[in-house]
């Protein structure tokens, strides 16, 4: 919860609709399927645009509604 509030105070600093945020965590963000979740509600309601950087281990699963994937 205090990683999604976090990111959630970075996106409130920026315009949705000039902004392009590619996330990545400390270790492989598909591990946490609360923060893709969060990530897609903020696409779904508010408009962002997110890449999430993986390195596709947990792929089909992980995808969510909106976010864009980069594997590396």
């Amino acid at each position: 919860a205090k990683t999604c509030d976090s990111i959630g105070q970075i996106l409130k600093r920026f315009n949705p609709a000039d902004t392009l945020f590619r996330v990545e965590a400390d270790g492989e963000i598909t591990l946490y399927p609360k923060i893709l979740d969060f990530l897609a509600e903020r696409v779904a309601q508010d408009g962002y645009r997110i890449e999430v950087l993986t390195n596709g281990t947990r792929f089909p699963a992980c995808l969510r509604p909106g976010l864009s994937w980069v594997i590396s």
